[in-house]
């Protein structure tokens, strides 16, 4: 039998697993109160939950969602898929091959 920690810890990922599947919340909140859960409930001390924080991993990522919320704002994503589509002409490999040819070279230069 699993002690009653790991039974809260696995409801707790069971929770906020809901909720990035379902979208109920903006993910950044999810996130919030996944970790506030984990320290509030003694899972996590507040050293280790915001230990990530100083991965550059984790500011990579928060710098691709400020950029994609940015792309998405401008509509520079919209002008982007309209010209693919162009390219595309219909053809569910040709749109593969293209955004794979864009996107390579774009998370290369990210990264």
């Amino acid at each position: 039998m699993l002690p009653f920690e790991q039974w809260l810890l696995i409801a707790i990922i069971a929770g906020s697993t809901a909720l990035y599947v379902t979208n109920r919340l903006p993910t950044e909140v999810t996130a919030t109160a996944t970790i506030v859960t984990l320290m509030a409930t003694g899972l996590l001390s507040p050293a280790e939950a915001l230990s990530g924080f100083s991965s550059t991993a984790t500011i990579t990522v928060a710098a691709m969602f400020v950029l994609s919320a940015g792309l998405m704002r401008t509509g520079a994503l919209e002008v982007a898929t309209i010209y693919l589509g162009r390219f595309a002409r219909g053809s569910a490999r040709r749109l593969l091959l293209l955004l794979a040819l864009v996107e390579t070279p774009a998370s290369a230069f990210m990264n």
